[in-house]
């Protein structure tokens, strides 16, 4: 995946894209998210802070997708990170 690419991701798309490595454990999880929004603050990712509550996905989300499309998103990421 080029860096652009990544920048573009939606934060439910990166969601998408974090969930396709199976994590085995939330705690590692919120690391990981916690690490992230660290390093793409620092680097400007966004003109607003990221959040950590924009990288782990809630109970209750704000977007709601079908099955399909999610499916049909992960794919396109996978695709594009090779």
């Amino acid at each position: 995946m080029k860096l652009d690419e990544f920048y573009s991701l939606t934060p439910l798309e990166f969601s998408y894209y974090l969930e396709g490595f199976n994590f085995a454990q939330e705690l590692e999880y919120q690391k990981l998210a916690w690490v992230i929004c660290c390093i793409a603050n620092s680097i400007g990712f966004r003109k607003k802070a990221l959040k950590m509550e924009d990288l782990i996905p809630s109970k209750k989300p704000s977007v709601f997708v079908s099955k399909e499309e999610a499916q049909k998103r992960i794919q396109e990421i996978k695709k594009k990170i090779g």
